[in-house]
């Protein structure tokens, strides 16, 4: 080998070994962000024998991103009905069974206080006790339809924040997709910029669920999960109208992209997953069953201590210690929306609002004398407060929406729906360990595969300084040779 070719040699070589330091710094400089992926030197060997940096390659996986895309749009799917179920959970506080705020609990406290009172019928300080136990009972139902009402609340607005995060986000990768695609045609290296895509891509798929697509210089196209087109050059519009007042009965809105409804009843292909579809199914599958149980606690209770007529005219029953505004009857079989929220003590027998308690034992809560039970107003007269107490555990007709037994006692429905809300936490909070431990685990895959090392690249930079300082000190021989041999043509 001659010394002007080992010398160009040794030159580029630097040059090389100088851009692969770049590298690994650039590398580094990446080391724990979700963004970076791992950048290797492409290197080739030129006719003359020398070393040379040709490029950058970008490691990546393609299938375990998809995989991961899928994974986390389960987990935000599975995440948000967890939470809103925690909210339930927390508010009926069933992890304390003796000190639950389910209705269940209430209306059981109601039944022994009718029973305590039926020992001692003329002792007013019971009957109040048992209209005290009454507004317990209602203060469960109320408070309980209340909080479903904020949690639907609170599940639109997230739709609505999402869609604008969705279309932000769209708009994001339509500007750098484009800017990939014409840098690609000319040969430029756009591995940072695939990076900023797959993030961007990374954050869309929390709030839908997606499928992507690679073509021709690197361009991208995204399906939602339902199949319908969310960017192919150009982003789609995805849309939803906020609902201001959800209270029971009323939809909400469905999500449209491009002008395709995708979520909601009527949906042909409804999304499946991302926090879009956990947060439609918290606001109308879950809390609507909910509030479908309280609405249904709340008929059963105005039927159980409804009062009969006690002439055998065969009259229709009226409402005693649960009423609702503007009641003339006993209301039917049939589901009544938004009931929970309007059922009260009868004004009647309530103390508070100048009633007498003790028509409790006596009847003629609804101001009808025909409706009278204990017409000899009698003190020890128990036979009416036995009859309320028994009242709870008869059996009823409940309403198929509610999603529990159609026929059992008003005590069977309360307790069923504790533990429909327990079994609905209990199975949501299972699939959600399920689907954090499959993100997880495909997250760490995904980062051993395409994430940075800093060790590994801690140990390639000290390989490279020490081949650039053999490099340079092959180059200073190289020097001293050509130094000696011009020193001795001179003389």
């Amino acid at each position: 080998m001659s010394l002007s070719n080992a010398l160009m040699i040794a030159s580029q070589s630097l040059g090389t070994i100088t851009s692969q330091i770049n590298l690994v710094s650039r590398n580094l400089s990446g080391a724990g962000s979700d963004e970076a992926t791992k950048k290797t030197a492409i290197l080739a060997t030129d006719p003359n024998g020398a070393c040379s940096f040709r490029g950058i390659k970008r490691e990546t996986n393609l299938s375990i991103f998809k995989y991961w895309l899928s994974t986390s749009s389960d987990l935000e799917r599975s995440t948000k009905i967890v939470d809103a179920l925690d909210n339930i959970d927390i508010f009926l506080n069933l992890s304390n069974p003796g000190e639950s705020r389910a209705p269940s609990l209430q209306i059981s406290k109601l039944s022994d206080s009718l029973l305590n009172y039926s020992t001692n019928p003329d002792d007013r300080l019971s009957a109040e006790l048992c209209v005290q136990a009454a507004r317990d009972v209602l203060k469960s139902i109320q408070n309980g339809s209340e909080l479903i009402n904020k949690i639907r609340t609170e599940a639109d607005q997230n739709i609505s924040n999402s869609v604008e995060e969705i279309n932000g986000l769209l708009l994001k990768l339509s500007s750098v997709n484009k800017e990939i695609v014409s840098i690609n045609a000319s040969g430029i290296e756009t591995s940072d910029m695939l990076d900023r895509r797959d993030s961007l891509v990374r954050e869309l798929s929390k709030h839908i669920g997606i499928k992507t697509v690679l073509r021709p210089n690197q361009d991208i196209v995204i399906y939602a999960d339902n199949g319908a087109t969310l960017f192919e050059t150009t982003p789609r519009y995805v849309s939803f109208k906020k609902t201001d007042n959800l209270s029971a009965g009323i939809a909400g809105d469905s999500v449209y992209i491009d002008r395709l409804q995708a979520t909601g009843a009527g949906a042909p292909f409804p999304v499946k997953s991302g926090s879009i579809a956990g947060d439609v199914n918290v606001r109308d599958n879950l809390t609507v069953a909910y509030q479908a149980q309280l609405d249904e606690i709340a008929r059963g209770l105005i039927v159980a201590f409804a009062e009969q007529d006690q002439t055998g005219s065969g009259a229709s029953p009226l409402p005693g210690l649960f009423t609702f505004a503007g009641a003339t009857s006993v209301p039917n079989t049939i589901l009544i929306s938004g009931l929970a929220d309007q059922i009260m003590i009868n004004p009647s027998v309530d103390p508070d609002q100048g009633g007498d308690a003790t028509l409790l034992r006596d009847g003629g809560i609804s101001d009808n004398s025909d409706y009278m039970y204990n017409r000899d107003h009698l003190q020890g007269y128990n036979k009416r407060l036995l009859e309320l107490s028994g009242n709870i555990s008869l059996k009823l007709s409940f309403d198929a929406r509610a999603g529990l037994d159609t026929n059992g006692s008003l005590q069977s429905f309360t307790e069923g729906s504790t533990s429909w809300i327990s079994a609905q936490r209990q199975n949501a909070l299972r699939e959600k360990t399920y689907q954090n431990a499959i993100h997880s685990q495909t997250s760490t895959t995904l980062s051993d595969t395409t994430g940075v090392n800093i060790d590994e690249q801690m140990t390639q930079m000290l390989t490279l300084e020490n081949a650039f300082q053999a490099s340079a000190k092959l180059l200073q021989t190289i020097n001293s040779v050509y130094d000696s041999l011009f020193a001795a043509i001179n003389r």
